[in-house]
């Protein structure tokens, strides 16, 4: 295999993994928005013991990098 072909390789498996980066990071962002509006319209309140554990690990990840 030749350097040009392992480089246009390279170069495609990137692109592909970065689709998959967008598509994940918009798939966030959208359950994100979507929860969010249930949770003003006030039909859906996460128990204290979900938020608590979510608080924590978000603070954890924070701050650790």
């Amino acid at each position: 295999m030749s350097a040009s072909v392992a480089n246009l390789k390279y170069h495609i498996y990137n692109r592909r993994f970065g689709l998959w980066l967008f598509i994940a990071s918009e798939s966030v962002i959208f359950l994100t928005l979507l929860v969010t509006r249930f949770y003003m319209q006030g039909t859906f309140r996460p128990h204290e013991k979900w938020r608590s554990h979510t608080g924590i690990a978000a603070d954890s990840s924070a701050t650790s990098s």
